[in-house]
């Protein structure tokens, strides 16, 4: 597992435990939604997205520190499965098994509407989160190439190995996961393109995935 490593002034704002809050990864709650899982009623925060057409739901339950990634509609179920496979995979190239096994897919009932739900643990703070947590900070902007340089690293050998496309390396799609000392960390994906979306790339996938992430980090760092 490749670490990287965190410098000592940044070590203290990159916590593992999300806390017992309703803002989380610079997201705040515009409100509390009941859902039933498993036939038991939980009352979880929406965070971003909207149900619909192609689109997808984040819910934040604080009380257990877990992300639920909703689809849209029930059509929408082969993106969520995808997405399983991305970020457990993601996880099990870091040796975080343990993580990995509690990434799940399940049923969530949202106003009555059956939909398929990825629900994973917290895994530490977003590459965005951390970027406007230090905006200005001209030694923290450097280090988001090395962090954007792990990701594309780590984004190809899942490419490599078992063929899951990274589509989209925007910095919220990026996690910093800490260790216990917090000194290193890894980086986790979390947002992966189905293999409908990649019929379509070429046999220079590795340039165009690294020209991605590249393009991503240079935009964030002349911002």
């Amino acid at each position: 597992m490749a670490m990287l490593d965190i410098p000592a002034q940044y070590r203290g704002i990159i916590p593992l435990d999300a806390g017992e809050t309703v803002s989380c990864n610079g997201y705040q709650a515009t409100r509390s939604q009941e859902v039933m899982i498993n036939g038991q009623p939980f009352r979880l925060f929406k965070m971003k997205g909207e149900t619909g057409r192609g689109l997808f739901l984040v819910l934040y339950d604080p009380a257990h520190q877990e992300w639920y990634k909703v689809a849209g509609t029930p059509g929408l179920v082969k993106s969520i499965d995808y997405e399983k496979l991305g970020v457990s995979k993601s996880l099990e190239l870091n040796e975080l098994q343990a993580l990995a096994n509690q990434v799940q897919i399940l049923e969530v009932l949202v106003t009555d509407t059956a939909l398929p739900a990825l629900r994973s643990p917290h895994l530490g703070p977003t590459v965005e989160f951390l970027n406007k947590e230090n905006r200005g900070d001209r030694n923290f902007q450097l280090w988001l190439y090395s962090i954007y340089q792990f990701a594309f690293e780590h984004a190809l050998e899942l490419f490599r190995r078992f063929d899951i496309w990274v589509e989209d390396p925007n910095p919220g799609n990026i996690i910093l996961h800490p260790e216990t000392a917090c000194d290193q960390g890894c980086v986790v994906l979390i947002d992966f393109a189905s293999k409908t979306r990649r019929k379509n790339l070429n046999t220079s996938n590795e340039q165009l995935l690294q020209n991605k992430f590249a393009q991503q980090a240079d935009r964030l760092i002349k911002r």
